[in-house]
């Protein structure tokens, strides 16, 4: 007997219940094992240790910038105007 969409997603279901449940288990024996691994947790997101080092440009440091990429398109504008 062939089972309906609806059953096989149901017992999928019922299956990522129990598999959720063996891995959090395995979870709190890693933890209570090392408990270091929660401390390193809390220390902040993978986004912002990501961008650990990362600085803030000064106005200044934007402005020139600015005006670095400016004279850069200039340059560019004026050197295909002569090509064509």
């Amino acid at each position: 007997m062939a089972l309906s969409r609806e059953d096989l997603r149901r017992l999928a279901l019922a299956g990522a219940k129990t598999r959720l449940q063996e891995l959090e288990a395995e979870r709190r024996i890693l933890m209570a094992e090392f408990p270091e691994l929660g401390a390193a947790r809390s220390k902040g997101s993978p986004r912002a240790v990501a961008r650990k080092g990362h600085r803030k440009m000064s106005a200044a440091e934007r402005r020139a910038i600015s005006k670095r990429m400016k004279a850069l398109w200039a340059e560019r504008r004026k050197a295909r105007g002569k090509a064509a």
